[in-house]
């Protein structure tokens, strides 16, 4: 039974995908100038006895050790693995798409795009620099960036944590326990539907942040900002006391000792804050 891939291709694209069969599938697509070249491109595939696969892409050294030009040679991989397989895959310079898994994944982009769609588990990314797209995660989702764009969709379940350096994030359809989303100099625009004693915290140092949050959990909202705009019904249960931050506003629910409100902090260290309930 295999229970985990791991692909590693410096050399081009990687899609990954679920499907039905137990064993796994690989397609190679290679590119290069020569067919002398293009022999020099290798796929390599080494079972383990845990039940661990490693697929990962060579260009073999040839009879001269000749040098090749950047740019020139490709080998794009195309994987089909079980459901219940967990993945880890790595590019140095490509796009790298996962779907239809269930046991989650690690995936490690240095420049390209990662694009993510109908896993569950525990999904992790690092992308350096690019767009991540993740939609339909269901379980927990781990997302860095340091330079790029990063849209969430469709996201449930135990926790959602969102990382950028230089880079905007935009979500919607996000439904999680505790979320932490934070960008250093990006743009933060959010739609969250909050549960029940949910922990949520939404910040930018240098960037703008939207918050749109609905459904009938109460929620205590605070906000730091130097501006704020609060749609009217928040507007309305300002707090306006000595808080180290130029404006807080207190719970937009009635105290319940029965009921836990969830929790939303946004903070904007230099840009504004807009915040509504619908």
């Amino acid at each position: 039974e295999i229970v985990s891939v791991k692909v590693d291709n410096r050399l081009g694209d990687v899609s990954v995908r679920g499907h039905d069969k137990p064993g796994i599938a690989i397609q190679s697509f290679k590119r290069a100038l020569d067919r002398e070249t293009l022999e020099r491109l290798v796929v390599s595939l080494v079972p383990d006895a845990k039940g661990g696969v490693s697929i990962r892409t060579t260009l073999k050294a040839g009879p001269e050790s000749r040098p090749v030009a950047a740019g020139t040679i490709a080998i794009d991989l195309v994987v089909l693995v079980p459901h219940s397989a967990m993945v880890e895959a790595e590019l140095w310079k490509g796009n790298l798409r996962l779907s239809g898994v269930d046991n989650g994944a690690k995936l490690v982009v240095d420049r390209g795009r990662i694009d993510v769609k109908q896993v569950s588990g525990l999904v992790v990314s690092d992308l350096r620099q690019g767009e991540q797209d993740f939609a339909e995660v269901f379980g927990e989702l781990e997302a860095s960036g340091i330079e790029g764009a990063l849209t969430l969709s469709a996201i449930r379940g135990k926790r959602l944590q969102a990382n950028m350096v230089r880079g905007a994030i935009h979500g919607e359809g996000l439904k999680v326990d505790t979320m932490a989303v934070r960008s250093v100099f990006g743009d933060i625009e959010l739609v969250i539907e909050p549960t029940f004693n949910g922990q949520y915290r939404v910040a930018s140092r240098k960037g703008n942040v939207e918050v749109r949050f609905h459904g009938a959990t109460p929620v205590a909202l605070k906000v730091y900002a130097a501006k704020a705009m609060l749609s009217p019904e928040l507007a309305a249960v300002r707090d306006a006391d000595n808080a180290p931050w130029r404006g807080r506003f207190g719970a937009m629910a009635k105290p319940d000792a029965k009921i836990r409100p969830a929790q939303l902090e946004i903070r904007a260290d230099a840009g504004q804050v807009l915040v509504k309930h619908f």
